[in-house]
């Protein structure tokens, strides 16, 4: 699998900071709240700004609030870099292969358009 260029992720709190070592050992631009303690600290909107100054899209399970950071960005004309939503559910922080094996599949996946909120899916190989 090779890295997209232009895919950077930042991994919101709930993720454990091996899942972005693990992808950043592998040559993908991802980096963790929970590495930076500055960002720790960060309200939502501070973090959605934060991410958007470095062309980074959230990956988070917090949907309600980030689906609606992002809508009162754009409408307030402000930089936005997106969200990529994961159904906790679906890809459960329990099965940490299941959301690795995805994220690296949104990783490597062609260049295509992108939308400002998108899910993230699970692999499609079945991994994890």
């Amino acid at each position: 699998m090779t890295p997209q260029s232009g895919r950077r992720l930042l991994l919101d709190e709930m993720y454990a900071p091996w899942l972005a070592g693990t992808l950043r050992d592998e040559g993908f631009d991802v980096l963790g709240v929970t590495e930076h303690p500055e960002l720790l600290a960060a309200k939502d909107n501070e973090l959605r700004t934060w991410a958007a100054a470095e062309s980074r899209r959230i990956v988070t399970e917090n949907i309600g609030d980030f689906c609606v950071l992002i809508a009162e960005a754009v409408h307030d004309g402000k930089m936005v870099s997106g969200v990529l939503l994961v159904n906790g559910r679906v890809l459960a922080r329990s099965n940490p292969k299941k959301l690795l094996a995805a994220l690296r599949a949104w990783l490597t996946e062609p260049r295509r358009h992108r939308e400002l909120q998108e899910w993230l899916r699970p692999a499609p190989d079945g991994e994890g």
